[in-house]
Formats: structure tokens, sequence, C-alpha cells
């Protein structure tokens, strides 16, 4: 059997499921999403359980995501408060290295 007879098999029962059935308007709904994944070699994983751990996963993806940002940022910040205080330090100290030239004179 190929790809298109499985799909052609889906548009026959969605034809004759029709609109007024429960699997009808639900299989004409996803029609092109499954299509496309028949045609991508991929088996269509269509069921709320599926699609609940689906969110799960990319949810924890993408609070691992966040974590390794904030941990960026607050070492950036670390490192950007350590150049701030030196920068501070080194215009503390020529400034009070002016002050002492200029007692001199």
């Amino acid at each position: 059997m190929t790809k298109q007879d499985e799909i052609n098999i889906l548009e026959d029962a969605i034809n004759k499921l029709g609109e007024y059935s429960y699997l009808g308007p639900w299989l004409s709904q996803v029609k092109d999403e499954v299509a496309a994944l028949i045609a991508a070699d991929m088996q269509p994983h269509l069921t709320i359980a599926d699609a609940i751990y689906a969110s799960k996963e990319i949810t924890f993806k993408a609070e691992q995501d966040a974590e390794r940002l904030r941990q960026a940022i607050e070492s950036e910040r670390l490192r950007l408060e350590k150049h701030k205080q030196e920068y501070l330090e080194k215009l503390h100290s020529a400034g009070r290295q002016l002050q002492r030239v200029a007692e001199d004179f």
C-alpha cells in the first residue's frame, strides 16, 4: 500500500462517516495534518494524551532554556558589576592623585 493509498482511505472514511458522525468532522479537521505526516514518513499522533505529553515536553525544555538564560544573565551581571567596581576604584584613585597634584601647586 502506498502513502497515497492510505490518504485515499482516510478521505473515503471522512466521506463515508459524514459531518454528522462522531469521527467524520474530527478526521476532516486533521486530514491535512495526517496527510502531511504520511508524506513525510512520520506516524501521526493525534490523541489528546499525545498533545498533552508534547506540550509538557515543550514546556519542560522551555523552562530549562529559561533557567540557562537566567544563569547566563546573572553571570554577566556579576561580571559587569565587578568591572564597574574596578572602574570606580580606578576613577577614585585617579581623582585622589589629581587632588594631591593640585595641592602640590
